[in-house]
C-alpha cells in the first residue's frame, strides 16, 4: 500500500486505501522543428506538453453496503476542487504534484467495498520538493559572484528577495551560467524597502505590494526573469551588481528542485 495526501490529509481518513500509483516516466514533451534541404530538421524549441495524468488504483471499504454508499459520497466530496491541490505520496515523500480530481473509474463493487480508479489531472506536469533550497548573501560590492546549485531534474525558477540597507537607484542580478539571464531593476529605493521577485509566477512585490514600474530600465535595460540550470554539476554563477557607484543589499534566494517523475 502507497500513503497518498491531498492537501495535507491522507486519503485513508475517507478509508480508501491505494494500492498502486500509475504515472508516466516523464511529462509528453514538443518541439517545433524547421525542414531544411539537408535530411535533418533543425530544432527550434522544446518544452512540456500540459496534461499529465496521475492515477490512483485502490479499495474503498465500507464496512456495509449502505456505509460503502456513504463513504463514496465522502470521498467525493473531498476529492472535488475548482483549484489544484497539492498530492504527496509516501514513497517520494521529499516532492509534490499540483493536481486536481477529474475522473474515477469504478473497477468493480462488492456489497461492502469497491475497487477504484482515481485520476487527477495535473496541468502543471513537473513535481516539486516539498523543503526548498536557500541561500543568503550580502552584496557589499560591485559585480559580487556566487555559486547556486540545483540538482533537480529541470530548471528551478527562484524567489529573490532583495533588502536595501542603503538608499539605491540600480540593481542587477543575472545567471552568467545561462545566455540572456538578467534582471535589471530600476528606482528610488530607500533603505529598508524589500522587493521581492517570484521568478516562477512572473509577480514582483515591493513592501509587500505588487510592482510593475522600474524594472527593465537600468543597466543593459534587460528584463528576464531568473532560472537556475540543473543538474548535480551545474554551477549557476549568480553576478549582482548596480550602475550606483556602491551597492549594499542583502539578497536571499529561495528555489524548489523540480522533478520529472
Amino acid at each position: 500500500m502507497t500513503d497518498v495526501s491531498i492537501d495535507g490529509t491522507n486519503l485513508s481518513t475517507y478509508d480508501f486505501l491505494v494500492a498502486s500509483v500509475v504515472k508516466p516516466l516523464s511529462p509528453k514533451q514538443k518541439q517545433e522543428l524547421a525542414k531544411t534541404q539537408s535530411p535533418r530538421a533543425i530544432q527550434l524549441s522544446k518544452n512540456f506538453d500540459t496534461g499529465y495524468t496521475l492515477k490512483l488504483k485502490g479499495v474503498l471499504d465500507g464496512s456495509s453496503p449502505s456505509g460503502l454508499v456513504t463513504k463514496i459520497e465522502n470521498l467525493a466530496g473531498f476529492l472535488y476542487s475548482d483549484t489544484d491541490r497539492v498530492i504527496i505520496l509516501s514513497d517520494q515523500s521529499d516532492r509534490y504534484w499540483n493536481g486536481q480530481y477529474l475522473d474515477d473509474v469504478e473497477v468493480e463493487r462488492e456489497e461492502d467495498h469497491a475497487l477504484l480508479e482515481l485520476s487527477f489531472t495535473c496541468n502543471d506536469p513537473l513535481a516539486y520538493a516539498i523543503t526548498p533550497d536557500t541561500d543568503s548573501q550580502t552584496i557589499t560590492a560591485l559585480e559580487t559572484t556566487f555559486v547556486l546549485t540545483n540538482s533537480g531534474h529541470y530548471y528551478a525558477y527562484p524567489t529573490i528577495t532583495v533588502t536595501f540597507n542603503q538608499d539605491q537607484s540600480h540593481f542587477y542580478i543575472e545567471n552568467q551560467t545561462i545566455e540572456d539571464c538578467r534582471f535589471d531593476f530600476s528606482e528610488s529605493f530607500v533603505t529598508g524597502d524589500v522587493l521581492i521577485i517570484n521568478c516562477k509566477t512572473g509577480v514582483i512585490t515591493l513592501n509587500g505590494t505588487a510592482h510593475y514600474d522600474g524594472f527593465g530600465k537600468g543597466g543593459d535595460g534587460a528584463y528576464q526573469f531568473i532560472k537556475l540550470a540543473f543538474g548535480a554539476s551545474a554551477a549557476n554563477l549568480i553576478c549582482v551588481g548596480s550602475d550606483d557607484a556602491t551597492i549594499n543589499i542583502d539578497v536571499d534566494t529561495e528555489w524548489e528542485k523540480t522533478y520529472l517523475s
